[in-house]
């Protein structure tokens, strides 16, 4: 933290030396894509992703290569695709059809429910896995928050966890 900051969010796995981290998200990594992609060249299984763009984000390291491995398919290059700066755009290009976004479940929630973006491969897969990585709140150990900043602190825990439970 800079000197000027009582706190941070920050990306990772919620270790970072001299900072106490509260886990703000809790997300599953979910294929998607546009509905019209699924029509024109159906994804049944994850090995049918060898015929189709895969759209990564950079600077997370459960990608494509993380999630394929996991799911045991050694027939798809994850090296190749299109890369994005942030996950907003990757499923913006899922949105038009570019290719198949591995997402973060909270992203992509309404997306899916709206119709916007599938899930391919089924129910199960639309569960995606456990992602490691996370948001997180950090403040410095050992030092003392303004009495605003506890409130704010306490109340974005608070809200991350209850959206954790519903």
């Amino acid at each position: 933290l800079d000197g000027e900051a009582d706190m941070e969010i920050r990306w990772g796995h919620g270790e970072w030396p001299g900072l106490i981290s509260q886990r703000l998200t809790w997300d599953k990594l979910v294929p998607v894509c546009s509905p019209e992609l699924m029509e024109k060249s159906p994804l049944l299984e994850p090995e049918d992703l060898v015929n189709h763009p895969l759209l990564h984000v950079i600077g997370y390291e459960e990608g494509w290569g993380y999630w394929l491995n996991i799911m045991g398919v050694d027939n798809v290059d994850s090296s190749v695709g299109m890369q994005f700066d942030t996950l907003v755009s990757t499923l913006r290009m899922a949105e038009l059809g570019q290719g198949v976004a591995l997402a973060r479940s909270s992203m992509v929630e309404n997306m899916l429910n709206e119709g916007k973006l599938v899930a391919p491969f089924g129910q199960p897969f639309r569960k995606g896995i456990e992602a490691s990585e996370s948001f997180y709140l950090v403040r410095r150990s050992g030092a003392e928050l303004h009495g605003a900043a506890v409130v704010f602190f306490d109340w974005l825990v608070r809200q991350a966890h209850l959206a954790k439970n519903s």
